[in-house]
Order: C-alpha cells, then sequence, then structure tokens
C-alpha cells in the first residue's frame, strides 16, 4: 500500500467568521463554565458554519435522528460519573433554534455515541459499550459489551460499526509507552490474548440483538480515539502517538516527534505500539525489537495535533484535531479514493480556533453526518456544537 506524508494541511484562502447565537436554543444548559458569546474561526471557501447549541459541558459525541431531534455525549470532565446524554429539539425542521434537555445523568467519561444496525443509538463508557432506543419516551440504558479493561491512562471507549454489523472498539494503553518495561524484550501490557493498546471487534447476534465473543484484530495502537468505517469497507483509525519522547532519549523532540497517525485496520495488523514509532522507528525504550515487521502507519499527522474524531464526509476524511499544542484545534478534510484511502494533502477547513479574549483553543472532537447532509461538529473546550454546511 501506499503511505503518503501530509503535514497540517493545505491553506486554501480563509474567511473569518465570528459564530453567533442565532441558532441557540433559549434553554441552553448551564456548563461549569459559560461559553463565550461567540467564537472567531475561520472557515474554508466554499463552506458556512452555523451554531446549534452553547454552555454544554465538554460536548463529544454528536449525532442527528430525525430532522427534529440530535443526542450529544457531555463527557463532564475526568472525574468519575459526572457525564450525561443530551437530548436537543427544535419545533420543525427549517427552525434554527434547538432546547437542551438532558436525558441520562452519571454516565462514566462517556465519548463515543453512533447509531447502531438496529436503529438504536450506542454509547460508549469506561469499561462498557450499552444502547437505548431514541425514539422511546423514557431512555433506558441497555448494556451490549461489559468486558472492556477501561484501565489507566487511556480507559476511554470508542467504537464504530463495520459494514457487515459488527462493532469495533478502542482499548487504550494504560500507560505512555511502558516505561516500567524499558530495555526488556517486551511489554506486557502490549501482547497475549487480551492485549491493551489494540482494536476488538465484537459479533453480534442480531436476531437477539446481543454481542457475542471479540476477536483482536489489531494491536499496537496507543489510543483508537477515531475510527471511521468507509462505504467500500475500509475501517481507518487515528492514532494519538506518545508524549515525552525526550525524556526516553534527549536526542529526540517531543516538539515534532512521534507524528500521530491514521492507519488502515486489517486482521492481524501489529501497528507497533510501544516498540515503534512513525515508519517503524524504534522506541527509545524498546531498540532491539524487530520493528521492520509492524505495519506502517497510512499517513503521517503532525506530531501532538491529537486526531479525536474522524468521518469521511463529502468525499474526504473528516479528522478532527483537539490538541493543544500548535499543531491541534483545527479541523481538516483530506480527499480520498473509491476506498477511502487518502489521496492527497489536507485541507483546513476550520482553523485560525485559537484563544483570543474569553474564547480557548479549540476543542474539536465528535463529528457526524446530519441528515441534510451538513457536518456536525463538538467543540469541547468553548462547548460549541455546530454544523458545518457546504455553501
Amino acid at each position: 500500500m501506499k503511505r503518503h506524508r501530509y503535514s497540517l494541511g493545505m491553506r486554501c484562502s480563509l474567511l473569518s467568521l465570528a459564530v453567533g447565537l442565532l441558532a441557540v436554543g433559549a434553554r441552553a444548559l448551564p456548563a461549569s463554565a459559560q461559553s463565550p458569546a461567540k467564537l472567531q474561526i475561520t472557515v474554508a471557501p466554499g463552506y458556512r458554519l452555523e451554531t446549534v447549541s452553547r454552555d454544554l459541558k465538554v460536548p463529544r459525541g454528536v449525532v442527528q435522528t430525525d430532522p427534529t431531534t440530535a443526542y450529544v455525549i457531555e463527557f463532564g470532565g475526568w472525574q468519575p460519573n459526572t457525564g450525561s446524554l443530551v437530548k436537543l429539539t427544535r419545533a420543525n425542521a427549517t427552525s434554527q433554534t434547538w432546547s437542551s434537555k438532558r436525558v441520562l445523568t452519571k454516565l462514566d467519561r462517556p465519548v463515543g455515541l453512533a447509531p447502531g444496525p438496529d436503529a438504536k443509538l450506542y454509547v460508549g463508557e469506561v469499561g462498557r459499550v450499552s444502547r437505548f432506543d431514541p425514539k422511546a419516551s423514557t431512555v433506558t440504558l441497555e448494556k451490549v459489551i461489559g468486558d472492556l479493561p477501561g484501565k489507566g491512562l487511556h480507559p476511554l471507549s470508542t467504537f464504530a460499526f463495520t459494514n457487515d454489523k459488527q462493532l469495533i472498539v478502542n482499548v487504550g494503553s494504560n500507560t505512555n509507552n511502558c516505561e516500567a518495561s524499558k530495555n526488556k524484550p517486551t511489554c506486557p501490557a502490549a501482547e497475549g490474548s487480551k492485549p491493551l493498546a489494540s482494536l476488538r471487534r465484537y459479533r453480534f447476534d442480531w436476531t437477539t440483538g446481543k454481542a457475542g465473543g471479540y476477536t483482536v484484530i489489531a494491536r499496537g495502537l496507543r489510543n483508537s480515539m477515531g475510527l471511521a468505517v468507509h462505504s467500500s469497507g475500509t475501517v481507518m483509525e487515528a492514532e494519538n502517538g506518545r508524549d515525552a519522547i525526550n525524556d526516553a532519549d534527549p536526542k529526540l523532540s517531543d516538539d515534532t516527534l512521534p507524528h500521530d497517525e491514521l492507519n488502515v485496520i486489517k486482521d492481524g495488523s501489529n501497528f507497533g505500539w510501544p516498540y515503534c514509532f512513525d515508519d517503524g522507528r524504534n522506541s527509545p525504550e524498546f531498540p532491539k525489537y524487530a520493528c521492520s515487521a509492524t505495519v506502517k502507519p497510512h499517513l503521517l499527522l503532525p506530531a501532538h495535533s491529537a486526531p479525536l474524531g474522524l468521518t469521511y464526509w463529502r468525499n474526504q476524511l473528516i479528522v478532527s484535531y483537539h490538541g493543544y499544542r500548535d499543531t491541534g484545534h483545527r479541523l481538516v478534510g483530506f480527499p480520498v479514493d473509491a476506498h477511502g484511502l487518502v489521496t492527497g494533502r489536507g485541507v483546513e477547513l476550520l482553523s485560525g480556533w485559537v484563544e483570543v479574549d474569553d474564547q480557548l483553543a479549540g476543542g474539536p472532537v465528535g463529528t457526524s453526518v446530519g441528515l441534510d447532509g451538513s457536518l456536525w461538529v463538538t467543540d469541547d473546550r468553548n462547548n460549541f456544537i455546530f454544523r458545518l454546511v457546504a455553501a
């Protein structure tokens, strides 16, 4: 497979947009810190940005279920059981005013939200995946998977359904780079039949709607916060690379290494964490590991850009750069071919999303395609939800 190296993305002529409150519901929910009255964001030509809601509490996943309804995951914070599920509603399909209501509370650090093949919505919390019927009068969670490790540094549950109705779930690493195993042959957390830093594929019996056993389909993935399935069947993963590589080797720059990655997931793949980084380079802690045998990235992203969301939209792979460093806080669209593979440089659809006045640097996370073809985007630092529309 041909691999590509693309950096921050090609800057085309961009227009500055102050995102106001015209589309914000009158009963917006209070957050721990109030959102700014408007955001200053640079929007690529050919698009416009509309505000759907604000003053949520660290919004992450978002899904529109019908013309007048959408659901949003509020992560809440890293304290357990502070997350929520919010229902957004509007009077009719043309109304610009959305109101908000929390329908579930005390969720444990939820991030994932996606529709399943059964028309139910699936929610990823630490240690489990559950679902609910969005058409029911009362929202009740039904546990689907309850054996996720949820350990250590990366306990969050992101997931995606494949085209054949199976569920791929992230099992994040419990450490930054398995520092306790430095200069040892292997890292226990990355080995064995139930490794961390892996992706599991769960089988479903859709007659009963219950998840069966799972297969570890890929390992050596530090934290797969972004997952997307193309219509062709390609499964793409966004990899969040390690921090503080210079602590392990002062000759290496933490500013530029390691790159975050986009990876194409195939059964049996080993992408090398914690032994390798970038295009098969040995990590300082594991100089003798055979990195040449690991699968190389499909695309290298900027170091510490922190890609937390992936969505295919309008013949692009949309990547949310959530990072707080200069490489983060932007939304990038990469052109893709008929198989969902990146074919060229990325374009920054949302950029200039920096700290100014009472605005924090942007924190794009969840993206999903709305029923009208728009792209919904959450910002978990300023607590906004937007729609990006092709003008």
